[in-house]
Order: C-alpha cells, then structure tokens, then sequence
C-alpha cells in the first residue's frame, strides 16, 4: 500500500477506536474487541483513497 493509502485507512480507523485493523499483505481487516471481523477489504495499488476510505468505514460499521 502506498502512503495515501495507509494514511486513509489511518484516518477512518481513529473513527472506530475501539476496533483494530488486522493487516496481512494487502488486505486489511476490521477486528472488534470480541473477536468479531469486519468484511476484508483488498488494497490494490490503484485504489484511490476515496475508494479505501468508503470500502473500510463500510466494514466497519458492519461489526461496530
């Protein structure tokens, strides 16, 4: 992931502070507390972050 990208999902995590992101690679996955997963998104290099920031705040919300 690039800088933009990171930073973007840096920025819709500190909206969600008590999940955590479990990141493998390119992908990046909302955790809750309990364990529960968020839907894992994949980060490809193209991926405005725009994109990023919608696809993850979504997952998110999913489990917060």
């Amino acid at each position: 992931m690039n800088n933009d990208q990171l930073a973007a999902a840096r920025r819709v995590m500190s909206e969600f502070p008590a999940l955590r992101i479990r990141k493998s690679g390119w992908t990046l996955t909302p955790v809750a507390p309990g364990g529960a997963t968020g839907t894992t998104i994949e980060v490809i290099d193209t991926m405005s972050p725009t994109v990023l920031t919608s696809r993850l705040r979504e997952a998110c919300e999913g489990i917060a």
